[in-house]
């Protein structure tokens, strides 16, 4: 119980900084490495996100918060919302909602 409840408390404070984020479960046979390379972020990133203090043990079923890293992009002509959000992978609202310069 007390670590679903460190689990929420790190979520709420993550999605307070308006962050991108999941919740990985270790898996047999993953390492730091491999999960950093996973989501393209570093493993002292998740180290550190997830306050590990022997990151070489991780134990199956284990929750990691992984934050995604910051992705940028520059507007082309003939560029629109809808393709952009597509080369991304999100949904429409999801780039409005993530964009506050885009009025959402």
């Amino acid at each position: 119980m007390r670590h679903i409840l460190m689990m929420m408390q790190i979520m709420i404070a993550y999605a307070r900084k308006g962050d991108v984020m999941q919740i990985y479960t270790v898996n047999s046979g993953d390492s730091i490495y491999s999960i950093a390379r996973k989501f393209g972020t570093t493993p002292s990133r998740i180290v550190t996100d997830n306050e590990l203090t022997d990151p070489g043990r991780l134990a199956v079923g284990q929750s990691l918060v992984i934050l995604e890293p910051t992705r940028t992009y520059t507007v082309r002509g003939g560029d629109t919302l809808d393709g952009i959000a597509r080369l991304f992978g999100v949904s429409l609202t999801e780039l409005w909602r993530n964009n506050p310069i885009l009025g959402g």
